[in-house]
Order: C-alpha cells, then structure tokens, then sequence
C-alpha cells in the first residue's frame, strides 16, 4: 500500500518504525580498561581528516549573543562542569597505524578568553564578532589532542557579551548545540544561585554508543535494503553551476525568507496528504531541480538525528548520518503523486539508517562525487533556551566560508515562518545564480501549496548549463599492471571512462572523500595497506603507482597498551602542573 492510497499510512509507518528502533537492546556502559573504538561516523571523519592535517572543513561554529548582566566566572564554571559532564568532550583519538581509538582524559580544563570590545563603535563591534567568529573557524585542531572545541568570550558591554563556540564535528553535532545550551542554562542559574549542578547523572556516554554500534549493527538488511533502493546506474544529479567543476571548499550562503502564511498553507497540505513537512519541501526542492534538469531519475542526500534511542538524545556527541534518498519522476506526476513517492522513499530509508553513508558507500561502491553533490535538511533540533537565568541567549547567523556540498537547501523555523537557507561552492556558483533559484523554490512552493495536483510538465522549464569535467591534458593510456590498476580505481571511483597515466585527480572530479575511497579499493584490490595521507601527495596515476612500487607492504600495527597507560599518565602529570599554575595566576573577569 502506498501513501498516496491512504494519507495515514505514512504516519502509521513511522510508528511501526519507532516501535522496531526501540526494540533495539539497551546501550550498556562499555568496558573502560579496553581500548575504546571510535563510532562509525567518528572512523570516517578521521580518516578524511589525514588527508589534510590542517583542513578546518570540518569544524562546527556557533555564536551567542548574551543580553543582561554576565557573571564571567559562572559561565566559565558552567562549561567547565559540562565538559567533565561529557567525555566525548575530553575525548582525544590517537593514530596507530591507519587507524585510531579513544582516549579519553579523566579531566580537562577548558579556558574562556575575554576580549574586551567596550571602546569600539557599534559597527566596529559587529564587524569584530564577524572577525573573531571567521578566525576561530578557520583555525583547525589536532585529533590527538584535546580539548576539540575552544571558546572566546567577547564583552560588548557590561549587559552585553558575544559567546563564540568552536568544535570538530568528530565529537559534535547539530542536535549537540542543543544539549549543550540546554545544560548551560541549567547550570547557569544552578551556579549563580550558589547550588549544586541539578542535572541527573547521564547513565551512558558518547564511548559507549560507538562500542555499542559495532556491536549490533544489523549490516546484512541494511546493506540489502539499499543495495535494491540504489541498484543501476546511479544518476548524477545535474545541476544549474556558473563555471566548471573545480575542487574546493570555499562556500558563501543566501538565506529567503518563508513568510508564516504560506508556511502554514504548507503544513496544512502535508496533514491533508498524510505526510510531514518534510516530505512537501523535498518534494517541491526535486520539482524545483526538474524544472531547470528534466531529470527522472534524483538522487540527493539528507541528513537524519542518528538518535532514535531514548538515551542518546541527551548526549553530546557525532550521532547525525545521511540518508541517500532516490526517486522516480517519470510519467509526469501530479505534485500530490510525488509527494507519495517522496513518502515512501523517506519512510524505507529511515526504517534503514543504522549504517553510517560511509560504510554504504565502501560497501556498494557509490560514487564519491554523488555524496557530496546536493544536501537538503529540515532542521528539527530541539529548541534552545531563550535565557539562562536573567540573562537573554540569541543565536547569530554568521557565514562560516565553507561548502561541503556542491549546493545545500536547509530550512528551519524563524520568526513564526520558515526561512530557506542556500549554502553552495563558489567555484562552481555565482551568487545572482542561487538567489534566483531560492526565489524560484518560493515561487514553487506557492504554487503546490494552492495547485498540489499540477503536474510536473505544467511548470515552466529553466534554461542551465550541466556541470562537466574537463582536463586540459592529453590522454596517455597507463602501461605497467600497477597503472592500470590505479586507473581502473580512479575511473570506478570518479565514475569517469577514462583516466589518462597524467590527469590529476582533483582536475577529473576529485575530492578528499574521493581520495578515501581510492584508498579503500586499492587496499582491498592490492591486499596491503595505504597511508591515505601519501596517496593524497600523489594527484596523478603515474605517480599513485610509482609510490606504491617504492613502498613496501605494512602491516597494521599492534596495540599497545602500555603505551596507551603511560600516554594517559604523562596527561595527567601535564594536567595536574596545569591546576597548579592556574591556581597561582591572578583572575582577572
């Protein structure tokens, strides 16, 4: 039975699917005198994260204007509390070999740095948090040490203060923002009233949801599920670019604004059709790209909490996963026939979520480039205080310079409407490009909010030009079997017919998640191990070979605990001589 056939049915499977999610066992303390392993998703960004040392891509940023009288020492009372509250805040991933695990710190302190800003104008202090706030993006952390995350505290005024928190995604996510002001809050007024934290102990930590994952992740139906959902060529999605694909991180962002009328309109629609808004604004977001693409076939990624059990959702920590969700747009359907199959393909690919994308991608041998092509998100986080005691907390909206994706469509909840947010490369967009087509996705939306049965060839085509890659050099074909080899990977892996002895890879399409699934295959095609950090040295065939025939075959080295123990005390002598010397400096506010 489809959704369109019964409006309820959508609803009912997304009961049915939160009754099987909590049939899930109990995540259970994991064992602390093993070593601990890093989650799935954790693996991932660690593995990405040697290809460029000092890449800053993957940092989350957050700024919060506080409004009221600011007790300094309370705050930093407060984040200190929260850090010893989190482990995954303490928590450092050490590298053996092309691997890694956690190591997490008994304690940790954590500085606030106050800059003062009380004699500048009010534009000079606005365009100093835009400042501030880009240079703490921009600086990046070191995996094998903690803390990773830093803030800074900049004074505006006596009754008004800018807090700008920094930390790597590895240990954070969008749902973590939450919790962390949430406990913030809490501790705040906890501290200043002079009394104990009143936040219940947490019975789990972050360690052990990803021991927890690699024990009990069903991978068998999962992988089978999506081996049906993503079977056949999978299509690229075209997109409506200004200039050719190059590789880069560089990203700029336009926002449009939902207003609450036709919001509401929407919400409306979705009851009527027995949906979410969710599925409307994907629906309308796929209409949208076929009108500039005629595309049948979509494919986008969309990102999903990752914490259907009740106990993670009051954890800190990199939970959220995205999904790959695929649909058909042939036989020119009505709106409302499409939201049906937007429906279906949503309710199948959350019921099969557990298997982190990378994973599924080594797994199924998916294309790198269709994973970071086109990201659509409803954010739907927990809301965030508006105060913590007597003081106000609003978020800032500050652009953070940076892309993951080609071009990515969020849209979240703002002054009783929703507002549309447009991050995309600039490599590949102008911005005049992007504001156009937020202003067509509007436009869109009025449209299916008052016509949901129009059908897809009723809506106006848009002219665009297809993202192409080209290499200006001369094809040579690879000679030795090593170089053929390399080739072979290369043209699987960048989806390409062919690759020349001399193409650089980065010219060709590819990216640092490329590069990971370059080095997956050739290890697995090789039978040996490669240091995805040289690889990433080695942009063209020729010289991926020449590398590999220089270096010998390593072997994956064994744990060693004792130098695991003596890491954990020299941290603990270091952390100690810390408290020392602090407890020796003056405080200053």
């Amino acid at each position: 039975m489809s959704t369109n056939e019964n409006p309820s049915f959508f609803w009912q499977a997304v009961r049915n699917n939160v009754k099987l999610q909590r049939k899930t066992p109990a995540i259970t303390p994991a064992n602390r005198s093993q070593v601990l392993p890093l989650s799935l998703g954790q693996q991932r960004l660690w593995q990405l994260e040697q290809l460029q040392i000092h890449n800053t891509v993957h940092n989350l940023r957050a700024a919060f204007r506080l409004q009221g009288v600011l007790e300094v020492a309370v705050l930093n009372q407060c984040l200190q509390a929260i850090v010893q509250r989190h482990e995954v805040l303490r928590t450092e991933f050490p590298a053996r070999g092309t691997k890694a695990s956690q190591f997490i710190l008994p304690e940790l302190t954590i500085d606030l740095p106050l800059v003062s800003l009380e004699n500048r104008s009010r534009a000079d202090q606005e365009l100093a948090i835009v400042t501030y706030a880009g240079e703490e993006t921009q600086l990046p952390f070191d995996l094998e040490q903690a803390p990773l995350l830093r803030f800074k505290l900049l004074r505006l005024s006596p009754e008004e203060h800018v807090l700008i928190r920094t930390t790597h995604h590895i240990v954070y996510d969008m749902w973590s923002d939450s919790v962390f002001m949430r406990e913030l809050a809490v501790l705040y007024k906890d501290f200043l009233q002079g009394n104990a934290s009143s936040l219940p102990p947490l019975p789990i930590q972050y360690a052990d949801f990803a021991a927890f994952q690699q024990q009990h992740i069903d991978t068998q139906s999962v992988l089978a599920y999506w081996q049906q959902h993503l079977a056949g060529q999978l299509p690229l999605l075209a997109l409506p670019v200004d200039h050719g694909a190059q590789f880069g991180y560089h990203g700029e962002t336009e926002y449009q604004q939902l207003n609450p009328e036709l919001s509401q309109t929407l919400s409306v629609l979705a009851r009527q059709q027995g949906t979410s808004l969710f599925v409307v604004l994907l629906a309308a977001f796929k209409a949208l790209l076929f009108q500039y693409t005629q595309q049948n076939d979509m494919l986008l990624c969309s990102p999903v909490a990752g914490r259907y059990q009740v106990e993670t959702k009051k954890l800190i920590g990199f939970f959220n996963n995205l999904l790959l969700l695929r649909n058909d747009l042939s036989g020119d359907p009505s709106f409302t026939e499409l939201l049906a199959r937007v429906s279906q393909v949503t309710l199948d690919a959350t019921a099969h979520q557990d298997l982190p994308l990378q994973a599924l991608s080594d797994s199924l041998g998916i294309p790198a480039n269709l994973l970071s092509r086109v990201m659509f998100t409803l954010q739907n986080v927990p809301a965030m205080p508006e105060k913590m005691a007597d003081v106000a907390i609003n978020r800032l909206d500050i652009e953070e310079g940076i892309a993951n994706f080609d071009l990515s469509v969020s849209i979240r909840e703002k002054d009783g409407g929703y507002v549309v947010i447009a991050r995309y490369k600039t490599e590949l967009f102008n911005r005049d490009s992007i504001q156009t087509l937020l202003a067509r996705y509007l436009d869109l939306l009025g449209i299916v909010a008052t016509e949901p049965t129009i059908q897809l060839s009723q809506l106006p085509t848009f002219a665009y030009t297809p993202m192409t890659l080209s290499s200006a050099s001369v094809y040579i074909a690879p000679v030795t079997e090593l170089e053929k080899s390399v080739a072979d990977v290369w043209q699987d892996v960048l989806q390409r017919q062919q690759i020349g002895l001399y193409d650089d890879f980065f010219s060709v399409g590819g990216s640092s998640l490329a590069m990971l699934q370059v080095s997956t295959q050739l290890e697995k095609r090789l039978n040996r191990s490669c240091a995805i950090v040289e690889l990433f040295k080695q942009p063209t065939v020729s010289a991926m070979a020449a590398y590999l025939t220089a270096t010998e075959t390593t072997h994956e080295p064994a744990l060693d605990v004792d130098a695991f123990k003596q890491r954990a005390n020299q941290r603990r002598n270091a952390l100690s001589q810390q408290k020392q010397l602090k407890s020796r400096r003056p405080q200053h506010d």
